[in-house]
């Protein structure tokens, strides 16, 4: 499975609660520079928070989608300070969620809180 397909099951995974651990972990072990942008790539295409929640179930979801985007800096952060760098260029995107992502990375008193979302080995 290529670093898409792991991160596109993973955030399936986060909007409908299900356990990603494994996945996450197999996205950790082969994770390398050249994938950050494919991290970005999904936080632009995931659209709005609100295309995930129905009127009747909110907070699970809304919950759910946050997490998966401090997951997208943890992996960055986890990568190392090339990767954030990298990451910093992609600023100017569109999304509404890349600058959430660029604040975190780029500020180090948020890493430990960032860094909750990877397993326990990899923090």
């Amino acid at each position: 499975m290529n670093t898409e397909e792991r991160i596109n099951k993973i955030f399936e995974g986060y909007i409908l609660k299900k356990g990603v651990k494994r996945e996450v972990a197999g996205l950790i072990e082969n994770l390398t520079l050249s994938d950050v942008d494919i991290l970005l790539d999904k936080v632009e295409s995931i659209g709005d928070v609100d295309d995930y929640a129905s009127e009747l179930e909110t907070s699970i979801p809304v919950e759910r989608f946050f997490a998966f985007i401090d997951l997208i800096g943890a992996l960055i952060i986890f990568l190392g300070s090339d990767a954030v760098k990298k990451a910093s260029e992609r600023s100017s995107s569109k999304s509404r969620y890349m600058p959430w992502v660029i604040k975190f990375i780029q500020d180090e008193r948020f890493y430990k809180q960032v860094k909750e979302q990877l397993p326990a080995k990899y923090r």
